[in-house]
């Protein structure tokens, strides 16, 4: 193939200016460069570098050794760091970023959620802060609702409040208990089910 460059024993660089450095070092697809023993760069333009580092995504980065970049754009650096969906970054040893545009940085660091941020040893973030928000307006909404409740039982008369006290405070409800339904089905339902 055009300007491959294989060096070791058992090194193979079969996609076009691919580069494999090391014993048993594999890079397989265009511009792709494996270095270090059997590490592995399987897609265009990635690049794996350290003892069995797999870079197997286009444009994937993996620096370390056992590391892997697995997925389309995705970065792992560090001893046996995992980055293992799109557009994923995984920095320190053992670090996971396993959901899309998820983020974990330190050691045992695990994002798992999609676009996930966990920075810190042995952090874990599970969600991402579209549900952080559905779950703030959500309790904003049902407080809300329930104090202007309590106004009406407790405190409403209408001898002494006009119609249009009532009323806007019938409009206040129900716009907090569409809010509430909003926060739910646009907010939660979609996330928590694509991140089964």
């Amino acid at each position: 193939n055009v300007s491959t460059t294989a060096i070791g024993q058992g090194a193979k660089a079969s996609g076009s200016s691919g580069t494999a450095v090391g014993t048993q070092a594999n890079a397989t697809a265009g511009s792709s460069a494996a270095l270090g023993q059997r590490a592995n760069a399987t897609a265009l333009a990635a690049i794996a570098l350290g003892y069995e580092a797999q870079a197997k995504g286009i444009w994937a980065t993996a620096v370390g050794p056992d590391s892997k970049a697995i997925a389309n754009y995705s970065v792992a650096m560090g001893n046996s760091a995992n980055a293992s969906a799109n557009q994923t970054i995984a920095i320190g040893r053992s670090a996971n970023a396993s959901k899309e545009n998820a983020i974990a940085l330190g050691y045992n660091a695990q994002a798992t959620g999609e676009r996930a941020s966990a920075v810190g040893p042995d952090a874990k973030a599970i969600a991402n802060l579209r549900i952080i928000y559905a779950v703030i307006a959500l309790l904003f909404a049902i407080a809300s609702t329930v104090y202007w409740m309590r106004f009406v039982i407790f405190y409403y008369d209408p001898e002494k409040h006009s119609d249009a006290v009532f009323g806007i405070i019938t409009s206040a409800c129900t716009i907090n208990i569409v809010a509430a339904f909003i926060s739910i089905t646009k907010g939660l339902f979609p996330i928590l089910s694509k991140n089964e």
